[in-house]
């Protein structure tokens, strides 16, 4: 059989694939909320996507896809589905994510433009500024809303240094979402990049904000050692980003809070909130030092001030939003304090986040081949705003494919639909032998002894178990150095070198290059449906990233591109 005839034999029995999941979310009740989540498809099953439906909420929802990867035949393996979760509780939801075939398909893995698109949106590079304009296209005539976006760079003596646009290109095209990526570099230190990547829900209001900058200039690394205050390092005073709108105007009014749980909080004066320190017992750890072997974080928490004083504070998650009498814009920055230091302010209409902030006394390093993304929210639209509206921001709700479709979809080897928890009845245990039990109405006391392979799942559990909770777990081990902070943050401390060291003083050593415990995370989370795991694995994926890879291609090609991994 030639290749031809086995791909028209699976494409024959093609059909629409509906996929099981659940919506988990820790927060309160929250509406118009943006949810983008990895699906995974059995081989054969589904040619090509770009659209497709939600199913579970009180009214059908439009999804968009985008094919990540494919199998050997050419059908679709992992895809990425999007779509804007109209209600959002501290619940699972479960939901059917159902996407539809594409018939024309394309090996591009960028969507087609929806012909029933309800914005366009088009983005410029303007005198050192940004312009997101959107046309409503549902308005009659079609009316434009604008917001301008300033990136601002200072070097190591507080002077702005101009950027230079690289290129501006359109890396994702649909009826709910599309992503612009703006390309820019320091005119007098070109190795210095900024990424700016504009992820616009158009007919939510919402505009996701990443940054990324890097240092492509390689590390000297003299006498193999990577350390802090190398040649290579870039040193800066401030990364920021001010952000307007033409509707928006000066004598705006300012409504606040620094803490998702506060009561808002209102102004007609400027508002400015900076994290400064985690706010965490250990605020103040080694795990801080800088190249000159001083610790530059100098105050615990963060600070709020505005024209009624100043509010003090240990873990900020703030939300800003200014209004006016027919518009408003809001931001809200997630892992506001994990990711320190860190601010935002309001003033004369405008907004501004500091994503590497000025302050006193601070310089920061980028080392040879570094680079950090950091992200923000705005939220944008007409008539009254709601300073909660933002507040899932600081825990967004995940889309979580169910384990027994991820299992059957045959995408991860030697993978099980279930894993078990302490306590729980082993899954082990044959279908056969559970209906058995279940005839004999035999109490949990009663089961069939454990087997080897059992016990040792059981073991397996339990440690699990404390992984995710209690004294020992991750999170905990985290926070005894102080793993927070830009280039600390998901990372995971080797606290077990502790254990043997005759010192007094902490030892701050890492080991998560060592294992795979990014794909572990998502293993264990794939199975239990459990957020801890999340919580774990994604800024860990974040920081290695950004921070483990080394990003220059002028070292030696065996560094180039390469994993640091002690």
């Amino acid at each position: 059989m030639t290749l031809k005839s086995k791909t028209n034999t699976h494409r024959n029995e093609q059909q629409s694939a509906t996929i099981p999941a659940v919506l988990r979310s820790r927060s309160a009740t929250a509406r118009n909320v943006p949810v983008v989540a990895g699906l995974c498809v059995l081989k054969g099953r589904l040619a090509n996507t770009t659209s497709g439906s939600v199913s579970g909420f009180d009214q059908l929802v439009p999804a968009q896809f985008e094919v990540l990867n494919r199998w050997n035949d050419g059908s679709v393996r992992w895809m990425l589905a999007s779509f804007i979760a109209p209600e959002v509780h501290a619940t699972a939801s479960d939901l059917q994510i159902a996407a539809d075939i594409d018939t024309s398909r394309d090996s591009s893995p960028t969507l087609s433009r929806a012909n029933n698109a309800p914005a366009m949106t088009m983005v410029k590079w303007v005198n050192g500024e940004i312009s997101l304009t959107t046309r409503d296209l549902n308005s009659d005539p079609p009316t434009e809303r604008t917001l301008w976006l300033t990136p601002c760079f200072s070097d190591a003596d507080g002077e702005e240094l101009p950027l230079q646009l690289d290129g501006i290109r359109e890396e994702v095209t649909g009826a709910i979402r599309q992503v612009f990526v703006v390309s820019t570099r320091i005119q007098s230190l070109p190795f210095v990049t900024i990424q700016i990547r504009l992820t616009h829900w158009a007919d939510a209001g919402l505009l996701q904000v990443e940054t990324r900058i890097r240092n492509t200039r390689r590390a000297r690394h003299a006498g193999g050692l990577w350390d802090l205050g190398d040649a290579g390092s870039v040193l800066f005073r401030s990364l920021e980003m001010s952000v307007g709108s033409d509707e928006v105007p000066a004598n705006a009014t300012t409504h606040w809070k620094a803490e998702r749980h506060q009561s808002p909080r209102s102004t007609s004066s400027e508002v400015f909130i900076r994290q400064f320190g985690s706010g965490d017992r250990f605020w103040s750890s080694p795990n801080h030092l800088t190249a000159s072997e001083t610790i530059d974080v100098k105050t615990r928490g963060y600070e709020a001030t505005s024209n009624v004083g100043t509010l003090r504070g240990y873990r900020a998650e703030p939300t800003i939003l200014v209004e006016a009498d027919s518009a408003f814009l809001a931001v809200a920055v997630p892992e506001f304090w994990q990711q320190f230091p860190g601010s935002v302010a309001a003033a004369m209409g405008s907004l501004e986040v500091g994503l590497f902030p000025s302050l006193s006394g601070v310089t920061h390093e980028l080392q040879g081949g570094e680079q950090k993304t950091e992200s923000f929210w705005l939220a944008v639209g007409s008539g009254t705003g709601d300073l909660n509206s933002l507040d899932w921001v600081s825990d967004a709700p995940r889309l979580m494919q169910s384990a027994t479709s991820i299992a059957e979809a045959k995408v991860l080897p030697w993978f099980h639909s279930s894993i078990r928890r302490a306590g729980d009845v082993n899954p082990l245990i044959t279908s056969e032998t559970r209906a058995q039990s279940e005839t004999q109405t035999q109490s949990v006391d009663s089961r069939p002894p454990l087997t080897k392979t059992d016990r040792a799942t059981e073991r397996f559990a339990a440690y699990l178990h404390q992984a995710t909770s209690e004294n020992f777990s991750l999170e905990a081990r985290r926070a005894s150095i102080d793993e927070y902070g830009w280039r600390n943050f998901g990372d995971v401390p080797a606290d077990h070198e502790q254990t043997h060291y005759a010192g007094s003083n902490t030892i701050v050593s890492h080991y998560n290059n060592q294992f795979d415990m990014i794909f572990g995370g998502i293993l264990q989370m794939a199975s239990t449906g459990d957020l801890k795991w999340f919580d774990l694995l994604d800024p860990l994926a974040r920081h290695v990233m950004d921070i483990d890879l080394y990003h220059t291609s002028a070292d030696r090609a065996a560094f180039n591109g390469g994993l640091f991994w002690h």
